[in-house]
């Protein structure tokens, strides 16, 4: 397990950490893919059957457009799944976003109010949960550097009670500190 989590504060040691499950993004990306390119395919044929166009330009922009969105959709997937980390911490929860820029959001343990864990049916399928993390603030915000504002959707991952277990843990230990 490769940790990247960069700045750490004094005495932080990371309990946990996770990124989302391939497959997911992957099943969805495709799936609107193919919808996309049936909508693509369809709209070849209509022009096509205007009489306006010869054969080769409806197969040709048929291939050009499975090729973008087929393309477009895998990186989409591939982004999603490869370059999300999530992180618990003795002192925070973080989710990073590291590609060409790094984005993070960042909660510390006496910020979160609530902490939900949920599966979808397809997550269900696939033995996945999401666990929501929530604080005082009323939306959610893409963070840099630090700041400590928003909630934080740690999705698709494999171990989603052990991790809401160790949120909770930890904000337990934070309150008695208190």
């Amino acid at each position: 397990m490769i940790q990247i989590l960069t700045e750490k504060l004094a005495g932080e040691k990371i309990l946990q950490e996770s990124s989302p499950n391939r497959l997911s993004p992957l099943l969805f990306l495709y799936t609107l893919g193919l919808i996309l390119l049936s909508m693509a395919f369809i709209l070849s044929y209509v022009i096509y059957n205007l009489g306006e166009t010869d054969p080769n330009t409806f197969f040709i922009s048929s291939f050009i457009g499975f090729l973008v969105v087929g393309l477009a959709m895998i990186l989409k997937a591939e982004s999603k799944a490869r370059f999300v980390k999530y992180y618990v911490t003795n002192k925070r929860v973080i989710k990073e976003y590291r590609f060409l820029t790094m984005n993070k959001k960042i909660i510390k343990h006496d910020e979160i109010t609530d902490v939900k864990i949920e599966q979808s049916g397809t997550e269900r399928m696939f033995n996945k949960h999401t666990i929501h993390v929530f604080t005082a603030s009323k939306r959610g915000s893409r963070i840099k550097r630090g700041s400590t504002i928003g909630n934080i959707r740690i999705s698709w991952i494999n171990n989603g009670p052990k991790m809401k277990e160790k949120i909770l843990n930890q904000l337990e230990i934070s309150a008695s500190k208190f």
